[in-house]
């Protein structure tokens, strides 16, 4: 096992998993993630630290590989704020483990605890900050024993004398991690939180002269918890000298909790803006913002509106749910922050954009009057209810529900939906629909929607709840009857058929988050999961782009995946990106026997094709990497394992464009949908100053593509390719040539682009201690750059200028173990430099700050020697 401490970052450098432990305190519960990803919901847990009996029951039970993160406090105040520290721990369970039920002799029942548990010396051992690691173990106590600094994750209840442990004798206490919503704990009134900074004298550019004050951290302490500081008094700040950023930056050690804090920072006014704020945690963050209607949506975000909460993207996000939309700043100096967005939409809590009020699936609650049920015509779930009329006849169809059915949230344009089949049309004279308060009916809602059928086969009805006249006295809160009526002319005879009967706010089932304007898109239950599904098969592509709550996304390059179910049909259902309009896009689908790759430029332009059948009622997953003019396709039947099908190059549609699903003929499911911007390249022109701003690979480089690296890199002396990293069942660079000298691998330029001033570089590191290999940065030719190395037995930061090599700041005394990765990372902020070691590439050791003015940027790279 091994658990991490929070970390601040204190500036705005790519956002990493450790950044995100600067709030998880704040914004989460204790509990167990995702690791292992097969928990049924973003709320629900999986099998991390599950805690079961043996398939030969004995004394012991097994806890399962997982992740769990939890609060723990020291003994002692080792920071010198006056109270013991509180951390928020990371616990991971490495390998499954068996743990031994002690004997029980008392005569009776008795029930031990099964805990993550930080012994006390660990967890006060004075270096935890720098050093944390494989500090935490799996315990089992006497219940009652106590919970600090443990997590409990299961109960195991035995009989006097036990001789096994049954899956029956063990409760599971694990609680997934959670969002917060509105925390409690604050005595002070949100109305007094906004005096205090944003009432009176103080206005939120207060905020930013608090730099040049001299507030103390318990006086400001005081201010926030609404102890004895009122909110006039936080007023006198602005007249005050001497303070600084750092003295705000000890907010992360006041007394003041961090419940305390949620809540002062939940109610703040508009008028604070993201840069106040950024002063409380040191930067890195957009507004924080209260949800208008869902404090469950209340977070960080850009936009004022919109805060989503993904499940499965990679472990930086999805242990932990937290950010779809974050900043990105490469310097602060130059430009404006650029958006860097990761869309993860699992569809699930969407229930405020609509109802169902009944599917005709015959569940339990229900009566039904008039028809039959229908197997064979339907449009959802498994059935319709049927009418079938003779010529020259009236009939109708009746609902009535045991439970009341409350649809008053929705009013005005907000629409009652349903699917109606109508076998011949020319034969048909009169349609309506009651919802009725009383049964019988004597007080209900009526409309006519008979000009809304416009032919025969399936219609989609529309009505908006504006448009219902009232007989008698209904009302919305009350609906416990619905009834169709429906009439035939001396044509002939025709069948009825209603499916899906539901209210929609404003048209939209996930709140414009996805647009709806092409087909009919709808939020259906399957198999216990929401999803969005195309409901028509009427022929032609029928689009959904992301919108966001119609705001503008065009995206360059990126990766886009989603889950699709094919339930009716035969059609073709996938993807579409860089999308300005219907006819001009990239598309990659499956068809009836194919996974296809196409592009629309007018017209549609098949650029490979590889046999692919899909099965109805099956997921596949679909992901697309694209970057430039490069495209790869993949598919998974889990989720978890993609395979390339498609590698192809173009270059005819070349600008940014929206990314969005679609269907043509069939009805089909989508979930799970992920999609990752890329990051952001600056190409300056000779003069130094931004020549443009594009999107590039971003995430670094995995080197996972041997002919994107020999397209982007160049290779100065050395035979360097990309291989199959064994062990890790990854890919890497190889450098092989073992003769003596230094090897070159840098990341090309034209002399204006990929020259860079500001930035930060990770990677990890295999080498031979006789070896030698180093991050190259600022170079300018061979004989003049900086580079981050390991050498002779040390980390070493060189400057070497005009040849001469000189050793800056201190070097660490470091001996790598033959085929074990370290990390190194170096972080460089204009002639600052930090740099750091790492020997499993999440907690970093400072090994010196140093600071070099020979060259303002240059090429970064790799080099070797001697290995």
């Amino acid at each position: 096992m091994a658990n991490r401490v929070s970390y601040l970052n204190s500036k705005n450098t790519f956002w990493q998993d450790i950044d995100l432990k600067n709030v998880e305190r704040d914004f989460f519960t204790d509990g167990v993630v995702d690791f292992n990803k097969d928990a049924p919901s973003p709320s629900a847990v999986g099998s991390d630290l599950q805690v079961l009996a043996q398939d030969t029951p004995d004394k012991t039970v097994k806890v399962k590989v997982g992740v769990a993160y939890f609060r723990a406090t020291r003994a002692d105040d080792t920071d010198g704020d006056g109270v013991p520290d509180e951390l928020v721990l990371r616990f991971h369970n490495l390998a499954d483990q068996t743990i031994i039920i002690p004997d029980n002799t008392s005569g009776a029942d008795k029930t031990f605890e099964v805990c993550c548990s930080i012994p006390a010396t660990n967890m006060d051992a004075e270096t935890i900050n720098a050093t944390a690691s494989n500090i935490g173990e799996l315990i089992v106590q006497e219940e009652g024993t106590g919970l600090d600094n443990k997590l409990l994750i299961a109960t195991v209840t035995v009989e006097n004398g036990f001789t096994e442990v049954t899956q029956a004798k063990i409760t599971d206490h694990r609680m997934r991690v959670a969002f917060k919503a509105v925390p409690k704990g604050l005595t002070a009134t949100i109305s007094e939180i906004n005096l205090a900074l944003d009432g009176i004298l103080a206005s939120s550019f207060d905020l930013n002269i608090l730099e040049d004050t001299t507030v103390t951290k318990e006086e400001f302490n005081r201010t926030l918890t609404g102890a004895l500081v009122t909110a006039a008094e936080i007023n006198l700040l602005h007249e005050v000298a001497g303070l600084t950023k750092a003295d705000l930056q000890k907010l992360a050690n006041i007394d003041a909790t961090a419940d305390e804090i949620d809540q002062a920072l939940d109610g703040i006014s508009p008028d604070v803006s993201a840069s106040n704020l950024n002063i409380l945690v040191g930067g890195g963050f957009t507004n924080l913002h209260k949800h208008p209607t869902d404090p469950n949506q209340s977070g960080i975000t850009e936009s004022p509106a919109y805060f989503y909460l993904p499940s499965s993207l990679p472990e930086a996000v999805s242990e932990k749910g937290i950010m779809t939309r974050f900043f990105y700043q490469e310097d602060a100096d130059e430009e404006s922050l650029q958006n860097i967005e990761v869309v993860n939409d699992d569809f699930q809590g969407y229930e405020a954009n609509y109802k169902e009020i009944t599917n005709f699936e015959n569940v339990a609650g229900e009566s039904y009057i008039g028809g039959s049920f229908d197997t064979s015509q339907y449009k959802e779930g498994t059935q319709s209810r049927l009418r079938q009329l003779s010529l020259d006849s009236t009939g109708t169809l009746l609902v009535e529900f045991s439970a009341t059915k409350d649809i008053s949230a929705f009013a005005g344009s907000d629409r009652i939906e349903f699917w109606l089949f109508v076998s011949d049309l020319p034969n048909t004279d009169m349609a309506t629909i009651q919802l009725g308060s009383t049964t019988p009916s004597s007080n209900y809602f009526q409309n006519d929607f008979f000009s809304q059928i416009t032919g025969s086969g399936w219609n989609k009805i529309k009505i908006p709840i504006s448009s219902f006249s009232s007989i008698g006295a209904p009302a919305w809160n009350n609906v416990v009857r619905i009834r169709f009526e429906f009439s035939t002319n001396t044509n002939g005879n025709c069948d009825f058929n209603v499916d899906s009967l539901r209210v929609i706010k404003s048209d939209n089932t996930t709140g414009a988050v996805w647009s709806n304007s092409q087909g009919e898109w709808e939020m259906h239950e399957i198999s216990s999961l929401k999803r969005y599904i195309k409901t028509d098969e009427v022929s032609g592509d029928k689009n959904s782009v992301l919108s966001l709550g119609n705001q503008s996304r065009s995206y360059l390059n990126g990766i886009f995946t989603a889950r699709i179910r094919r339930l009716q049909g035969s059609g073709n259902t996938g993807i579409k990106w860089r999308y300005t309009n219907p006819t001009s896009c990239y598309v990659a689908y499956f068809s009836a026997t194919e996974l296809v790759l196409g592009k629309i430029n007018g017209t549609f332009t098949q650029i490979a094709a590889v046999s692919f059948s899909i099965l109805s009622g099956v997921d596949y997953w679909i992901k697309v990497r694209f970057n430039g003019d490069q495209i790869i396709v993949a598919t998974s039947t889990d989720g978890i394992t993609f395979n390339d099908q498609i590698t192809a190059t173009d270059t005819d549609i070349a600008g940014t464009g929206q990314i969005a699903l679609f269907d043509n003929g069939a009805i089909s499911a989508f979930d799970q949908v992920v999609f990752e911007q890329t990051s952001v390249t600056y190409e300056r022109d000779t003069s130094g100053d931004i020549l443009k701003i594009e999107e590039n690979t971003g995430f670094g480089d995995k080197f996972d593509d041997g002919d994107t690296v020999a397209r982007i890199y160049e290779a100065i002396a050395g035979t360097w390719s990309v291989e199959e990293n064994v062990d890790e069942g990854t890919k890497c660079l190889l450098q092989s040539d073992v003769s003596a000298g230094e090897k070159l691998f840098l990341l090309k330029s034209d002399g204006l682009s990929n020259l860079y001033t500001n930035f930060t570089l990770r990677g990890n590191f295999k080498v031979a201690p006789t070896g030698a290999c180093a991050f190259v940065f600022k170079y300018q030719d061979e004989d003049n750059f900086h580079r981050l190395q390991y050498k002779s037995g040390r980390i070493s930061f060189v400057k070497r200028v005009a040849g001469v090599d000189i050793i800056l700041g201190e070097e660490m005394a470091f001996t790598p173990i033959l085929d074990e990765y370290f990390s190194l990372k170096i972080e460089c902020d204009a002639n600052s430099f930090k740099y750091y070691y790492s020997e499993d590439g999440e907690v970093w050791v400072l090994i010196s700050e140093v600071s070099a003015t020979d060259f303002e940027n240059g090429r970064i790279g790799i080099l070797a020697e001697n290995n």
